[in-house]
């Protein structure tokens, strides 16, 4: 009966994630050709600003000298501004 209810709680406990977030409504995903880069970048934080000209990311390049780059990608998803 004990291994019955233990069961039974990870199976609850496992199957919570599956329903813990929310289904999003309005997205608009837009996909583009692949791009290549001169760096191998890393994406810190995703988008964090955005306008009417397009989005604001900030990426680090370098595993060991670490630069950090704010880069404008316009609402065509094309590299407008890196600095």
């Amino acid at each position: 009966m004990r291994k019955l209810i233990l069961l039974m709680g990870i199976l609850l406990f496992f199957t919570q994630g599956a329903f813990a977030q929310k289904k999003a409504k309005n997205i608009d995903i837009k996909w583009t050709s692949e791009k290549k880069c001169k760096k191998i970048y890393f994406t810190q934080d995703a988008v964090f600003a955005y306008d009417d000209t397009g989005y604001y990311i900030l990426r680090k390049a370098g595993a060991i000298k670490e630069k950090n780059y704010l880069v404008h990608i316009d609402n065509k998803l094309n590299l407008d501004k890196s600095r």
